[in-house]
Formats: C-alpha cells, structure tokens, sequence
C-alpha cells in the first residue's frame, strides 16, 4: 500500500535554463503533477517535490528538492549523447587561473590572475563561501597539503607564497621568494618543504616550511613551467619551455625545451634532457619510475625511465652541461 503525503502551504518556485525553453513536469508529494515550461514562475504546493526536464535533442534530466520556502535555480541540459553531466555554472572574479577542490571534496576555489586573491565556493550549488584577499594583487596556483588544513597560493607580482588556513581563510605567513614572477608550488612528500617555480629568474626557490626560511634550490632554464616529485623526495624535475620566439609564444623560438632533474639536498643538476618545442606538462608516476613530459607546440608526449637515484649521483651531472649546447636550434 502507497501512502501519499498532504501538499504543504504554496511557496514560489522560480526555475530558468539553458537552453532558455525546456519542458518540466512537477511531481507533488501527494502525487499530481504540474505541467509547464521555462522560465517557470509561479507558487507551487510545498513538500518534497520531484522535477523533470526535456527538450528533444538534449539529454533529460531531474531534480529533487524540499519546497519549503521561496526557491529559484537553473539548470543546463547537455546536448544528447553526452555522458557527463552539467550540474551548475557559475560567475567568479576576474580571469580564473585554477580551480581547485580541497582535499575532502567540499569546497571549490580558484585562484584570480585579474583580482586580489582566491574564492571559495561550494562545488555544487556554486555559492560563495568567502575568498582570501592577497594585497593588491591576484593568485596563480594552489596546493593543500594532505589533511586539506593548510593551503599555499603563489603571487607573480610579488615574488611570494601565501600560507592560509583554511578554516578561518586568513593569511598565516607570506615568503619572499627571492625570485621573480612565482607561479608553480610543490610541496615535499613530508609537507616540511615547499618549492617555488620563478617564471621571469629562471630559479627554484625552496622554503622549509619548519624554519621559515628561503634558499635558492637551483638555477633553471628559461621559462620554467611544471613540477613533480618522486615519492622518496629526493629529486626534482622541472620542465623549462625554453626562450620565447620574440614574435609570440604561440610559435617555436631559438631554443628546445628541456627538463632538469634537480637534487633537492644539494640544489646539483643530476641530469638534463634536451626536449622540443616549449616543454610543458610533466608528471613522475607514482611508484617514481617513470618520468612523462610534453613538448607543447609539437603535439608530442615523451615518456622516460627513471633511474636509481645512486646512478644519478654517480653520473656525472649526465647531460647537464651539454644541454647548453644541445638547446640551441641549428
């Protein structure tokens, strides 16, 4: 036997959409149902209700909610075939570089090249939360560490790395780099360590988070891009795009990208290689035996070995002072 529910006191429902006219069917909790269209504006019976959506050459979908109060929201359908679903779009601050969940999934935030800071959102709904205000300037990139209490955010303009909580969403500490244009973060496998790529210097900037201090890790190449880590924390790589074409980036310039393995105790030039055009995105998998990197105006992923780190201590340096030489286009 069914039991329906009596409908509770109307309360204004108001739903719009993209596309801007699709189909909706209001199921109420004693079992009729409300017809319509978007954008739809009207008071409807409160209590849990279930809502469909159609529109021929889109894929379909619902919502439940409790409709207890005045209640206005949007949906996008997708077109038809697509497996993923759009669940909501939202307006931030201007130009968002990254979008980053924290590491329990609760909240979204993005770092503001064009604003002060970062914003914090909730992922699904996309309502504002609160934001972090960096002075006078915007945010490049984001890492939390492991627990989600503590996230550190990079300033180009500065030259800094911002230490927030991520409770109260204010500003523990702020480190000179001692570079210039901070971008890319990495922290250390012990979270005891951070790094800290410099775009314009061309330098590593390593803080040990315990003491509060500041040391140059090692000279790069030119435009150093991406980061990673192995897991026993001994080795860095560090993607290097390469000089820029004086015309535009979007075109090869005098020099192939490279990638330098960098010791993290001694700041020495393990090895080098020699890449294409403006290497890019890099990535050590996680049981540290393989090093990816992409060479990004040439549509090409290279994927290499890598050795014991005893190897790499006994080698020499590799090809790192060849590379000045390999670099340079004929």
């Amino acid at each position: 036997m069914t039991t329906t529910l009596a409908n509770l006191p109307p309360q204004r429902l108001e739903i719009t959409a993209n596309p801007e006219f699709v189909k909706l069917a209001i199921t109420l909790q004693d079992g009729t149902a409300i017809l319509g269209k978007t954008p739809f504006s009207q008071h409807v019976p409160g209590g849990n209700i279930h809502i469909d959506f159609t529109k021929s050459g889109y894929n379909s979908t619902s919502r439940d909610l409790t409709l207890d109060r005045s209640t206005a929201f949007k949906i996008w359908l997708d077109p038809e075939g697509r497996l993923y679903q759009s669940l909501v779009r939202f307006k931030c601050g201007p130009n968002p570089k990254q979008v980053i969940f924290t590491p329990d999934g609760t909240e979204l935030g993005t770092s503001l090249l064009g604003g002060y800071g970062l914003e914090i959102y909730e992922p699904t709904t996309g309502k504002k939360l609160g934001g972090v205000k960096l002075g006078e300037h915007g945010a490049v990139e984001v890492v939390f560490t492991r627990d989600g209490a503590t996230a550190y955010a990079s300033q180009m303009e500065t030259a800094s790395v911002y230490e927030i909580d991520r409770t109260t969403r204010e500003v523990k500490r702020q480190f000179d780099t001692g570079g210039s244009w901070t971008k890319v973060l990495l922290l250390s496998p012990d979270e005891k360590t951070l790094w800290a790529s410099n775009w314009v210097s061309g330098d590593v900037s390593e803080i040990d988070l315990v003491t509060d201090t500041v040391t140059k890790l090692a000279d790069t190449d030119r435009r150093p891009n991406s980061m990673d880590i192995g897991p026993d924390g001994r080795v860095l790589y560090m993607s290097n795009r390469g000089k820029d074409n004086p015309k535009t980036y979007y075109i090869p310039g005098p020099e192939w990208g490279t990638i330098l393995a960098i010791d993290t105790t001694t700041g020495t030039i393990l090895d080098a290689i020699v890449g294409g055009n403006q290497c890019t995105g890099l990535d050590v998998s996680p049981d540290g035996t393989l090093l990816a990197f992409s060479d990004f105006l040439d549509n090409k992923i290279r994927v290499y070995s890598i050795p014991p780190y005893d190897t790499l201590v006994a080698g020499g340096g590799g090809r790192a002072e060849d590379r000045f030489e390999d670099m340079i286009k004929d």
